[in-house]
């Protein structure tokens, strides 16, 4: 008897225990679903020009956002931390004396992409950026071929403009190595305009694309050659431009001990 009394009550904390968590994550897909409209109204009230109307739905979120509990949320430090950043940029943008149309349409890109990620993991807004990624791409390794370094440098451009809009959402709905080597292909396509070490970073970023629009984690993984099979032409960047930064440092504090020579001679 007593057995069965302690077989009944186990049964109904586990009860109890799944309906607890199931309201659990119910109430976060609603206050995720929730974000993401309104973050979609932001964006549709700057499209029309309604910036009073924007600010207003914006302060609403931003109050949801700093009231909600994220220790019952399935979301990491740098998904809320990004989904912040969003918020805070287009409120920067929208208090502008003369608002920037374009920056005020980017920073509510950024916010409306961010928060769909977040409220959608399988079928997120950012993946319709595939064409905004992969044309630009395509042209700029024309150029290259081309040597049309203007146009070259117009795509690049657009490459990495569009790639920036896309990146909060990416933070939130794809993971930490991920991000980080998409960061360091477009870092060095920043920082240098060789012909082999771009051309090297465009077949990779090609390598990357379809399985980060298409697949898994897993997948853009794979398609990731690690660091040992990097390009000849990468490694002596990277290993140059430390020799450079080393040699500066040294030319600088000698500088700096002659002069303190000199002074000290005058004295």
């Amino acid at each position: 008897m007593i057995r069965s009394r302690l077989i009944l009550g186990m049964l109904c904390v586990c009860i109890l225990f799944i309906g607890m968590l199931g309201t659990v994550q119910a109430n976060d897909r609603f206050y995720r679903e929730d974000w993401a409209k309104s973050a979609n109204k932001i964006s549709n009230w700057i499209l029309r020009g309604q910036l009073v109307a924007a600010k207003e739905e914006l302060a609403k979120l931003a109050t949801q956002f700093s009231a909600a509990d994220f220790s019952n949320k399935n979301m990491d430090v740098a998904g809320i931390r990004t989904l912040s950043e969003t918020i805070l940029e287009l409120e920067q943008e929208l208090n502008r004396l003369i608002p920037n149309r374009t920056k005020l349409q980017g920073a509510a890109t950024k916010l409306t992409l961010a928060f769909d990620a977040a409220a959608h993991s399988y079928q997120p807004l950012w993946k319709q950026y595939y064409h905004s990624l992969n044309q630009p791409l395509l042209k700029a390794k024309q150029a290259i071929q081309e040597e049309n370094h203007v146009a070259y440098q117009q795509q690049v451009r657009v490459l990495i403009g569009n790639y920036e809009l896309i990146r909060p959402a990416l933070v939130v709905g794809r993971s930490d190595q991920t991000v980080q080597k998409l960061d360091s292909l477009f870092a060095a396509l920043k920082k240098t305009d060789r012909p082999q070490m771009v051309q090297s970073a465009f077949n990779e970023l090609e390598k990357i694309l379809q399985p980060l629009f298409f697949g898994s984690d897993k997948d853009v993984m794979a398609a990731i050659a690690p660091f040992g099979s990097l390009p000849f032409y990468w490694m002596m960047f990277w290993i140059s431009s430390f020799i450079l930064i080393v040699l500066t440092y040294v030319a600088w504090r000698k500088y700096q001990a002659e002069e303190r020579l000199v002074q000290a001679s005058k004295m």
